[in-house]
């Protein structure tokens, strides 16, 4: 700060630093130097020139004029820092738009040869019938790449469907549905079928392991996950793992064309990393950065993982006309409470119906259809699981199109409920011109503006 004011034009400033600095005069008689970023060792330099005039008592004075040699030597340091502003943009900028058009063309690429949907025979909006029988568990995880405790609940009562498996409600000494509770158990002598692997791990799991061997009940099986935390978590973890080797059985998806999107995705992901780092040494040795190359090099970086995730695995022709129908089947599943009892086929395939929809979330849909379309006299006589979801002896009771989904509703959310606390039990362990700052001394480069004797 200077004793006094100057006139406009006389008080001139330079600064060296760091690039991203900044020099500002005030009021024309104070110089500001501002640097965020300020490495150990790096120093911060002005050169201020003024009339001499405005210190009349310093006696430090030599009869040279340096006026114009001030002038012409920084703006030639200026020209240098602006010219490394310029690099560090160009690098910032056009780094990250290269990174940007990178994976642009390479998803373009990877989309138009490699996953782009293949064109089905398969057009319909529904399809009545169930595509295949595999289970719900593997059709939930091949189809709709889930799989979670509402599979759990899916097998156990396909094994019922298939008479593996019996249910039996314990009733709470209140008499409230809610706080009611569910035995599984063996048949005695069940349908001669060869179970898959996870049906016949779940039935291990649940009754042999943590029930007697002949049935468990789900307070058993919370009860044996808080003591049992590890081994639950691994039993569930190998369970799933049952359930994709399963779903892998079934060649839907094209390897090859894979192989080779992943290679190019692969490629492109890991030159933009190098790109991504070599503007961040860069970033780290001139002490600039550039929060829009950052955004635009994050974006592109975002869009390829999603590009990934949602694209893969890819499908061959077969494996998309399967994803078609089952795609068609759940539009089918969910609209079926509007359609005409004439498309609604036999009651033993509702049953069918019944496991597939506790699997994609559509139990409800299916037990309102299944209420309008059958009396309850129909479903005690010829239906499993249909009748256990509308309480077993209370149809008895009940009228046609009004049978009450209540107990149904109580029932699935007792046993995701069970196995959801079960696993998550066990798993819980101024004025005047201005300038930016050089990165060099006097002798490397300066920036702003100058002008009288100094």
């Amino acid at each position: 700060m200077l004793p006094k004011a100057t006139q406009n034009g006389e008080l001139q400033a330079w600064a060296h630093g760091p690039l991203d600095g900044t020099v500002s005069l005030q009021d024309n008689k104070t110089v500001k130097l501002t640097a965020d970023n300020v490495k150990a060792g790096q120093f911060v330099e002005a050169h201020v020139i003024f009339p001499n005039n405005v210190v009349p008592f310093n006696q430090n004075i030599q009869a040279v004029d340096k006026k114009a040699a001030v002038q012409a030597q920084e703006a030639k340091l200026a020209e240098q820092a602006n010219f490394k502003r310029t690099l560090a943009k160009t690098i910032f900028y056009g780094g990250s738009l290269l990174i940007l058009l990178l994976v642009i063309l390479t998803i373009i690429l990877t989309y138009v040869k490699y996953t782009k949907s293949k064109v089905t025979v398969f057009k319909d909006k529904y399809f009545h019938d169930i595509p295949l029988d595999m289970s719900p568990a593997v059709m939930n995880k091949l189809i709709f790449m889930k799989t979670g405790t509402n599979d759990i609940v899916a097998t156990i009562m396909d094994l019922v469907r298939k008479r593996q498996l019996t249910i039996e409600e314990l009733s709470h000494v209140s008499g409230n549905k809610k706080k009611a509770t569910y035995t599984i158990m063996k048949l005695p002598v069940p349908s001669p079928m060869a179970l898959l692997q996870h049906e016949t791990r779940l039935i291990t799991w649940l009754i042999d392991k943590i029930g007697d061997g002949e049935k468990v009940t789900l307070k058993e099986i919370n009860s044996y996950a808080k003591k049992n935390k590890t081994a639950f978590t691994s039993s569930f973890t190998s369970w799933k793992n049952g359930v994709n080797n399963e779903a892998t059985k079934y060649e839907y998806f094209d390897t090859a064309a894979s192989s080779k999107a992943t290679k190019l995705l692969v490629g492109c992901l890991t030159a933009s990393i190098l790109i991504g780092i070599g503007i961040v040494i860069f970033s780290i040795f001139t002490s600039i950065f550039s929060l829009f190359a950052c955004i635009i090099s994050i974006v592109a970086f975002v869009v390829l993982i999603i590009f990934w995730v949602t694209q893969f695995p890819i499908k061959n022709q077969e494996g998309a006309e399967e994803f078609a129908k089952w795609h068609a089947f759940k539009h089918y599943i969910k609209d079926v409470g509007n359609m005409d009892i004439a498309d609604v086929g036999s009651i033993a395939i509702w049953d069918h119906y019944l496991s597939y929809s506790i699997s994609l979330g559509l139990t409800k849909e299916v037990l309102k259809a299944a209420s309008i379309h059958f009396t309850p006299e129909q479903v005690q006589q010829h239906s499993g699981l249909l009748y256990y979801y509308y309480g077993g002896a209370m149809l008895g009771s009940m009228n046609h199109a009004n049978m009450d989904t209540a107990f149904a509703e109580s029932f699935q959310s007792s046993f995701e409920s069970s196995f959801s606390g079960a696993l998550a039990s066990s798993s819980s362990s101024s004025s005047g011109s201005g300038g930016g700052f050089s990165g060099g001394s006097s002798g490397g480069g300066g920036g702003g503006s100058g002008g009288g004797a100094f």
